[in-house]
């Protein structure tokens, strides 16, 4: 397992960092070989697979490989002839330069040709719906049920294809699948089911989306090796999965686009953006002081609107960010550069050699029982300075 963690520290390019076994009971970590400086990058990669949640769909086209933003004017409405309009749109105008379509034609696009032939050669394949020819197909159904339940099945879909495409994916998947989903979540302590019904809604909805699943992919080596793993696969993503937050790009581009206009468009344009501000900061006071938009010169005025703009949101499985264990004291953080997928590892102090590094599950800020508690799910109580002190003190 620690070798082929290594492998992929190896093709990231990576020779600072080490992944151990620990013990039996807290398995592996991450381990720096040389000293790191405060905010110094340790890593940057790619998760294995990565997902747009379908509620930023409904505001931004992006990439479906690597989720670069795909169509960031297009967000605001036309920005030389009209009122500047929000919410944003999931608009195809204005697509960004390269942007491609599936080869298929079923309407998932991508930032260029080598992200359509990746997305293609590791699961897109299979998952391509243009070739369907009624809502009865099983992949049809797959794709509804998730969207219905939870987007994670895709994510799993995912997955499961990748590994039946690339051999190391599909080691190093193997060596992170760990408790099933449904033994995984915690019953919400405001259901109304008991703890064993609702251990079996979790059971049967994993259930039904894999036998769609496999209805609908043929079962091919190592893909039908792993088919009794979707209720792993899901409890692995509960536990290991992370957020993405990417930059929208939308200030980005309408910088440029201000920047390559006449002085006399610049000011007409920076004041149409004062308008539309001035006009949202008094429909709702919690984005703003109305007032303060006044004097305001256009990288200030771009600052606000990029405070307002909500970022492409995701989720994603980096093998190596899973490696990583939990400390309410964490001595590094996860960042995505806001361009693509691609995340960054990023030190908050100075680390030694050979020491182990830690990020936060959970926010760090909670107080001691609410730490404890949003941990419940991983099955472990925190040992770290941090709560040590404040168990002695309580």
């Amino acid at each position: 397992a620690m070798d082929r963690l290594t492998a992929l520290l190896a093709t990231a390019a990576v020779t600072t960092l080490e992944v151990r076994a620990i013990s039996p009971a807290v398995g592996k970590g991450v381990f720096a070989l040389e000293a790191v400086e405060a905010d110094e990058v340790l890593l940057r990669t790619e998760p294995l697979v990565s997902l747009q949640h379908s509620s930023s769909k409904a505001l931004y086209r992006v990439c479906e490989h690597c989720l670069r933003p795909l169509q960031p004017l297009a967000a605001l409405g036309p920005v030389t002839d009209g009122a500047f309009q929000l919410p944003v749109t999931a608009s195809t105008e204005h697509l960004s330069a390269g942007a491609v379509s599936c080869s298929q034609d079923c309407g998932e696009l991508y930032c260029s040709a080598q992200c359509r032939a990746r997305a293609w050669q590791l699961h897109h394949r299979w998952l391509c719906v243009a070739s369907l020819d009624s809502p009865e197909d099983a992949l049809y159904q797959f794709k509804v049920h998730s969207l219905q339940t939870n987007e994670a099945f895709v994510l799993a879909a995912k997955l499961l294809l990748a590994c039946r495409a690339d051999p190391l994916v599909s080691a190093v998947t193997k060596e992170l699948l760990g408790r099933p989903w449904h033994e995984v979540v915690l019953n919400p302590t405001d259901s109304e089911m008991s703890d064993a019904e609702w251990s079996a809604s979790l059971f049967e909805m994993a259930t039904q989306s894999s036998e769609l699943l496999f209805k609908a992919i043929p079962r091919v080596e190592p893909f039908e090796e792993l088919r009794a793993s979707m209720l792993h696969l899901m409890g692995m993503f509960e536990l290991n999965n992370h957020e993405l937050e990417l930059d929208s790009q939308v200030q980005r581009a309408l910088d440029r686009h201000y920047g390559a206009l006449p002085a006399v468009e610049q000011e007409t344009l920076a004041t149409r953006l004062r308008v539309f501000l001035t006009e949202l900061f008094q429909t709702d006071p919690d984005f703003g002081d109305p007032a303060e938009l006044v004097d305001l010169a256009w990288p200030q005025l771009l600052r606000h609107l990029a405070d307002i703009l909500p970022p492409v949101e995701g989720a994603a499985l980096t093998p190596l960010i899973a490696s990583l264990n939990h400390s309410c004291c964490p001595n590094v953080f996860v960042r995505s550069p806001g361009t693509s997928h691609a995340i960054e590892l990023v030190s908050y102090r100075r680390i030694l050699p050979g020491e182990q590094l830690f990020i936060s599950y959970i926010d760090q800020t909670l107080s001691l029982e609410e730490r404890r508690e949003q941990l419940l799910d991983h099955r472990f109580v925190c040992d770290c300075a941090v709560c040590m002190q404040e168990s002695l003190r309580a």
